[in-house]
């Protein structure tokens, strides 16, 4: 599973095959933690093999990889642009987005609702509750530890023993700017924590 401070978290899960005949092609699914940690997405690929089901999943609904069409705008909100863009994929707007300012002249492509949002000038990523969130990249303080067992200077990636999925991007855990966060879970959870540039 991967979370990151700009687009839409991921995750990979294998599971029996019993359990994997309930999930379907863009059905919603919530995921969670005993910590009471939930992130809010859609089945976008579903594969069986050897008695397992590999399920893939994107938070939000999904939407985010639908071709959208073009539009032209003229002297338009970027709140208004970014609005459309989430509509238009079928995702919902985090009402805390906050886009300053007015586009004088904006063409979106017919492109993917991802790279329409990377195509603003803010950044953009999909929140744990499944909304896509638009705007500045803030890192809000957070009162947890890293649990360390390994750092890697050169990748500035820090390998975390972990109860649940209570690291979050976009956070700060004492001096450390939390970019991304891969979760690895089998027998015990770690997660792999990157830093942000400074």
């Amino acid at each position: 599973m991967c979370l990151a401070a700009v687009c839409r978290w991921h995750a990979e899960v294998e599971i029996d095959d019993a359990a994997g005949a309930r999930f379907a092609v863009g059905a919603r699914v919530s995921l969670a933690d005993r910590l009471g940690v939930a992130l809010a997405g859609a089945v976008v690929d579903i594969a069986t093999a050897n008695g397992r089901t590999h399920v893939e999943l994107v938070g939000g609904s999904g939407g985010l990889s639908r071709t959208l069409t073009a539009r032209h705008y003229l002297s338009t909100p970027w709140t208004t642009i970014a609005r459309d863009i989430v509509s238009d994929a079928g995702e919902a707007l985090d009402p805390t987005s906050v886009l300053a300012g007015t586009a004088v002249r904006w063409t979106r492509a017919t492109v993917a609702g991802t790279t329409a949002l990377a195509a603003l000038p803010f950044a953009w990523r999909v929140t744990p509750g499944g909304l896509v969130h638009v705007g500045a990249t803030v890192y809000a303080a957070d009162s947890g530890e890293l649990r360390a067992l390994d750092y890697d200077r050169d990748r500035r990636v820090t390998k975390c023993a972990v109860d649940g999925l209570d690291i979050l991007p976009r956070t700060t855990r004492g001096a450390v700017r939390v970019e991304q966060v891969r979760y690895l879970i089998d027998t015990k959870a770690r997660a792999l924590v990157w830093e942000a540039e400074s």
